[in-house]
């Protein structure tokens, strides 16, 4: 419908969305709507939906298994939030990048993005952030669980 209707923003956040969804069995093409949701965003010149959309971008290469690519995507994505001065989004991208290399078996590689991310939460206060980021670090400690966790 939003497609129809010219409604481009609509359009990609719902694209962004359905790249979010964590289907196994559809994993290229939820990474095919974040691309497709991000060249939409680039065209309307939101920056904050790109940097968004890297987030997505980087999350859902992370469930295809291709963590230098899921590397690139989330710390890019860093980069962006810290042009616009959103620290709490750049947490965030350092939190999933974290958990990504954990997912992965990087238990090394996922410390120091999940201590900058905690830092940042603690900065801004932010006691869920800070919760999530603390059991990932956990997870990432020498004789941490490696099961998941459900959020």
């Amino acid at each position: 419908m939003f497609k129809q209707r010219g409604e481009l923003w609509e359009e990609a956040r719902c694209l962004r969305a359905a790249g979010e969804v964590g289907d196994p069995d559809n994993g290229l093409r939820e990474l095919d709507y974040v691309r497709r949701a991000e060249e939409i965003l680039a065209a309307l010149g939101d920056s904050w939906g790109v940097a968004r959309t890297a987030v997505s971008a980087g999350r859902a290469l992370a469930r295809l298994g291709r963590i230098e690519e899921s590397e690139q995507e989330l710390r890019r994505a860093v980069r962006e939030f810290a042009d616009l001065e959103d620290r709490w989004w750049m947490a965030r991208s350092l939190r999933y990048l974290g958990e990504a290399h954990l997912d992965a078996g990087g238990r090394g590689a996922a410390v120091r993005p999940l201590e900058q991310a905690r830092d940042i939460y603690r900065s801004l206060g932010n006691e869920a952030g800070m919760r999530r980021t603390l059991e990932l670090l956990r997870r990432a400690a020498p004789g941490g669980s490696d099961e998941r966790r459900p959020q």
